[in-house]
């Protein structure tokens, strides 16, 4: 999926997005306030406002709260929450078979991000903003 730094609406995005397959959980909190299933998948990009997750299941609902677990290269895995902006679900061919993975847009809701993946996300903006030699 190309990411052109358009938002939902057309409306242009505030941090820019960093594309990177990394593992990832997510969970929807139960009727009973408790932690639901938890679902792995993986990110299409991260940026400092969210991220995009990439799943075979059934797409969540706009404005769904999640609890996310996201595994960093370095093998640290960080905890954000967030609501689902968008969702679209996976492609299946004929057979049932999925043939492209579903997307679910996610905006983060912790005021404050992890250290881990603060330092993350500033490295691969200090990678892009540097001249090749």
């Amino acid at each position: 999926m190309k990411d052109d730094g358009a938002g939902v609406g057309g409306q242009r995005r505030g941090a820019p997005r960093f594309e990177g397959r990394f593992s990832a959980r997510y969970s929807v909190a139960a009727a009973d306030g408790g932690p639901g299933d938890e679902r792995a998948c993986l990110t299409g990009n991260l940026s400092t406002g969210g991220c995009l997750l990439l799943t075979n299941d059934a797409p969540l609902a706009a404005s769904t709260r999640l609890l996310l677990l996201i595994q960093l290269p370095a093998g640290t895995w960080v905890r954000v929450h967030g609501t689902v902006r968008w969702s679209e679900p996976p492609r299946r061919a004929s057979t049932g078979a999925v043939t492209e993975p579903g997307a679910m847009g996610v905006a983060f809701s912790d005021p404050m991000l992890p250290q881990a993946l603060r330092q993350h996300l500033d490295a691969c903006a200090q990678k892009k903003s540097t001249p090749p030699r």
